[in-house]
């Protein structure tokens, strides 16, 4: 359910760390400790994926990585 205190995307962006919490996930991806070459991994791999197509703007390796980064 989302949040009666918010509304829009801090409501939506409240209510997904709740899931997050309660499903144990970590806060963010820095909590993995996952090195370069695994995010330059999946950047790449994500480029690459057919459903980055369907984006609005298409995204690059060098913009997931950045993405990535930024979640760290």
């Amino acid at each position: 359910a989302l949040p009666r205190e918010a509304t829009g995307a801090e409501a939506l962006a409240i209510a997904l760390a709740d899931l997050g919490a309660r499903i144990g996930l970590p806060p963010g991806l820095g909590r993995l400790a996952l090195g370069r070459t695994v995010l330059d991994r999946a950047a790449m791999r994500a480029a690459e994926d057919p459903a980055n197509l369907t984006n609005p703007r298409h995204a690059t390796a060098a913009d997931y990585r950045a993405m990535l980064q930024e979640a760290c």
